[in-house]
């Protein structure tokens, strides 16, 4: 138990033994307490206060109460743990306030001689000794409350290294993360920020069961080893991105840095129930944070290693008593951490040049956030985005530098140099309210981008020099409206609509330069699609909870998903367009039709089943179904022209545990069995000596063991520890080629790989994250920590030429020291991450591995980075 005066501590209290002594001591002060406290007692039993306090988890609305009323209220934490209060509005009397605020709770209160108020279980009939102890104790809490001056004390039992509940919105309404019934992973800003969490791609080292690819067309997700393999224009996602509630569609758009972020949530396995459109294998959501009712400002700088140059700065002004506004702005500068190996391009003339590095930095983010509470039931919340992405841009690393630990990409020549021309802009508007006790939420977006960028790709067999140049833009528009019961009881139901709509056009314009002049001017074209497409999904959805007891609930939903996917344009594959003239720099190459249309439609469920062992303890059974709709593919074998495929299909069984094993130590786990008996798997296929992207399913199977563990060790120190088990095979599967009489392209050899396992899914990883906190005499906190994460190893695919290249195991390690100003007001810290300076491979390469130069390249991770950071607030 811990004395507490507002944040601070002011003493703590421990059971002394009875010796003849202090007992006689005791006692004697007890008493002296008792004849003092008589009158005390008496003006609690009439005096009335003013209580403004919803309803809220129990310990903080008794909190909230003794603070209100600067009375004690002494209460075991375990007897309100996962206990939610009654809301209490007016003037009471102290106990009559706490009857109606523990109403239901099979709670009772009391008042001690000494005048503190008491929480016991309202059928206890506690022995003499235990009550002795209870006044006993609330009489040292009278003592140090009258040594500290302080009329507004308020004592609890939860120790100091209780662990705080941490919220999420997982499900689409606000409950403990221990509460939610379902796989997910939450990081605090902070944390994000401590953790160097700067991109989508960085969070793979942090958040479990989570991976990513790079390619030109941005970022892909990869959870429990559901990802997508078709991230062009008429691709879906197999992971859903959503920020702030709006789902993000293009890869493009989600590698946009992160900045003043609340929490990210992980979702692990199908979300489709609520989520709809591409959550076969789970969600990612990313929520920024809100405008606040305090007048602040807040700077951050860091400067690391690669010239990195990031400044943050965020002002919190509140506009009205009811109306706030939040406005961000962020830097991020770095040069690519991959440098170039010119030697081919010298050799072929061009000595005067040194081509950059390349996996650089470059983007600014401007965003504008505000929130109205329009009156106690009706609040607006809208935030407006825009980012600015320049610099080089990504690039791969030839899989023999690779193989040696060597960080180094082919350079290009000076005349066909890489660079990145994207803009993004964004607006989300959410509003809630409530009427005859249903609460309603309509969220509501509308994003766009505009690309013109330009890649180097390889240096082809043939010596020519191949590159594209991507120009695209982007217009997508969001609905989602739904209705909830406001104050569940033995049943919780919500049920809603949502429609999404994604407008691209597009040109994926690929080159190819003669190595005699490997200029833009000298380019003819390799391939050119010129389409526009069409997405469009909406669906209805509906889940209700059933308290079967106060223990056992039962969980149903159920959503019906329509989706069509549509392009109208033409593709031009070889150096001639549909008239038969050569296609040269700049201009569009206009080939034949290349026209494609699809819909589906699809009920999907899930079922559960959670209860509640103890007060803090779970167990929970779901069966849920993910789907993400078919589509076409430009070139089908089977029809020489635009072709169908069809949609994913995966079945997921889940059993898991979430609990406190003590007040300081919670541990969740879960088992996950997939049957994934259609993914869409994508590869290339030859079309006039050119290769373009091909889908077909196939059938997949993935199982697995997560655990996290989280423990505060002492006021000081705290341990964060997980690890997975998981196994994945595909079924019947052949790669190198596709069915008979198909055209694989040159190199291509037709394997069996059945039994073979899914790229990206490791045997086993763990992870550890160890922070302690060092309590200046002045105030001041240093903090230090260390995060280290082992990955077993896994394989990488080449579907097309059927080869695998293995990622050997691995650890990776990051060091942080933080040092936080007495008042608060001024940070600083210093980091490293990636200790090991080890790079681990993202991809296999796209060609046949006796490709040469850059033609067998592979995206990397970051190597070793260091830093220091700086922050102010104020």
């Amino acid at each position: 138990m811990t004395l507490i005066k507002g944040e601070h501590v002011v003493a703590p209290l421990f059971f002394i033994k009875k010796s003849s002594c202090n007992w006689l001591l005791l006692s004697l002060w007890c008493f002296l307490l008792d004849i003092s406290s008589v009158l005390a007692n008496d003006k609690i039993s009439n005096k009335k206060y003013a209580f403004d306090i919803p309803a809220m988890p129990l310990g903080d609305a008794l909190n909230l109460m003794a603070n209100q009323s600067e009375k004690m209220v002494l209460f075991p934490y375990a007897l309100v743990y996962q206990k939610t209060s009654n809301p209490l509005h007016g003037t009471f009397a102290l106990n009559e306030a706490l009857d109606l605020i523990l109403l239901g709770s099979e709670l009772a209160s009391s008042t001690t001689e000494s005048g503190v108020l008491t929480i016991t279980k309202s059928n206890d009939n506690l022995e003499a000794t235990q009550m002795h102890n209870n006044k006993l104790l609330a009489g040292m809490l009278s003592f140090f409350s009258s040594v500290s001056g302080s009329q507004a004390v308020q004592a609890q039992s939860t120790p100091q290294t209780a662990l705080e509940e941490v919220i999420v919105t997982a499900l689409k309404r606000e409950s403990t993360l221990q509460e939610t019934p379902i796989a997910v992973s939450v990081m605090g800003g902070d944390f994000l920020k401590d953790a160097g969490i700067n991109t989508l791609s960085d969070l793979q080292n942090v958040a479990p069961g989570v991976s990513l690819d790079a390619s030109p067309f941005g970022v892909n997700l990869n959870i429990r080893g559901v990802t997508t393999t078709d991230n062009t224009s008429k691709g879906d996602q197999g992971i859903a991105f959503n920020v702030d509630g709006i789902t993000i569609g293009r890869p493009r758009e989600m590698a946009v840095a992160f900045f003043d972020i609340e929490r990210i949530e992980v979702l692990r396995g199908p979300q489709g129930t609520l989520y709809g459109k591409s959550t076969t294998g789970g969600v990612v959501n990313v929520i920024t944070r809100r405008p606040e009712d305090e007048l602040s400002f807040k700077t951050d700088f860091e400067v690391a290693d690669f010239d990195t140059r990031r400044v943050t700065a965020i002002a919190n002004i509140p506009i009205t008593d009811n109306f706030a506004t939040r406005f961000g702005i962020q830097s991020n500068k770095r040069d690519g951490y991959s440098e170039t190996d010119d030697s081919i391009a010298k050799s072929l003339g061009d000595t005067g040049y040194n081509s950059p590095a390349v996996n650089d930095q470059d983007d600014q983010t401007l965003r504008l956030s505000g929130l109205w509470d329009i009156n106690d039931l009706t609040t607006l919340f809208f935030t407006s985005s825009h980012t600015r992405v320049r610099g080089i841009g990504g690039g791969l690393v030839p899989l023999e530098y690779w193989e040696n630990n060597e960080n180094t990409a082919i350079g290009t020549p000076s005349t066909i140099k890489p660079g990145l021309d994207e803009d993004f802009s964004s607006i989300t508007v959410e509003l809630t309210t409530q009427f005859a006790g249903i609460d309603m939420t309509y969220v509501g977006g509308y994003r766009e981008y505009d690309a013109d960028s330009y890649t180097a790709q390889s240096l082809a067999p043939d010596t020519d020099w191949d590159w594209g140049n991507y120009q695209g833009t982007g217009k997508t528009k969001q609905h989602e409206l739904r209705f909830s019961n406001s104050d569940p009881d033995t049943i919780s139901w919500m049920v809603g609509y949502n429609f999404f709509r994604e407008d691209l056009w597009e040109s994926d314009h690929t080159w190819s330069a003669p190595a005699s002049d490997p200029t833009r001017v000298a380019s003819v074209s390799g391939i050119d699609p010129l389409n526009t497409t069409d997405h469009q999904s909406q669906g209805i959805f509906t889940t209700i909870d059933f308290g079967l007891t106060d223990r056992l609930n039962f969980t149903v939903g159920a959503r019906y998903s329509k989706d069509e996917v549509e392009r109208r344009g033409t593709f031009a594959a070889g150096p001639f367009d549909i008239n038969g003239n050569l296609c040269v720099y700049p201009a569009h190459c206009v080939g034949g039709p290349n026209n494609g249309q699809q819909s589906d439609s699809k009920m999907t469920y899930r079922l559960g089943f959670d209860y509640d062992i103890t007060d803090s303890a779970m167990v929970y059974a779901t069966v849920s179904t993910g789907y993400k709709a078919g589509g076409f593919n430009d070139f089908s074998p089977a029809t020489g022209g635009v072709g169908p495929y069809d949609s994913e299909s995966l079945v997921a069984y889940e059993l898991g545990w979430k609990g406190f094993i003590s007040e300081n130590v919670s541990l969740n786990s879960a088992l996950f069995y997939y049957d994934y008996d259609k993914a869409q798997i994508s590869s290339l296929t030859n079309v006039e000596g050119n290769v373009v992207l091909y889908t077909r399913i196939a059938p997949i199977t993935i199982q697995g063991w997560e655990n996290e563990l989280v423990w505060n060790i002492s006021e000081s120190d705290q341990l964060n520890f997980n690890f997975s088990v998981m196994d994945s095979e595909y079924g019947a599967f052949r790669a190198g080629g596709h069915e008979e009489g198909a055209f694989p392209p040159i190199g291509a050899v037709f394997t069996d790989w059945s039994g073979h396992p899914v790229a990206k899914v490791a045997d086993f990883t763990a992870s550890i994250d160890y922070s302690h906190d060092w309590i200046l005499n002045s105030g001041a906190v240093i903090t230090g920590r260390v995060a280290s994460r082992y990955n077993s190893g896994y394989v990488l695919t080449n579907v097309t030429y059927a080869y695998e290249i293995e990622q050997d195991a691995f650890t990776r390690t990051d060091l942080n020291l933080n040092f936080v100003s007495p008042s608060g007001r001024y940070t600083a810290g210093a980091f490293v991450r990636n200790l090991e300076n080890d790079i681990q491979a993202m991809s296999a390469p796209q060609e046949n591995l006796n490709y040469t130069a850059y033609g067998n390249g592979i995206s990397v991770t970051e190597p070793r980075v260091y830093g220091v950071r700086l922050g102010m607030e104020f």
